[in-house]
């Protein structure tokens, strides 16, 4: 009857652990991926602003845009 019940006893126990890790390791991934995401986040908007800064200041190389075209 003791070792029946030291069984259960460690059996609960060892499940118990198992359950505990297995929901806390989502909260542990999360905990994890959030911050990795935002630096992400702000890398790339960071980058799609400069790419947009760098497109803006650059002169259109059509001609209807040289004022060559219009004063000669």
């Amino acid at each position: 009857m003791t070792l029946i019940s030291t069984l259960t006893g460690v059996t609960a126990s060892l499940a118990a652990v198992a359950a505990g890790f297995l929901l806390g390791l989502p909260l542990l991934v999360l905990a994890i991926l959030y911050p990795v995401a935002g630096v992400m986040g702000c890398i790339a908007s960071q980058w799609a602003l400069e790419q947009r800064e760098r497109l803006a200041a650059a002169v259109p190389q059509l001609p209807c845009y040289s004022p060559q075209a219009y004063f000669g």
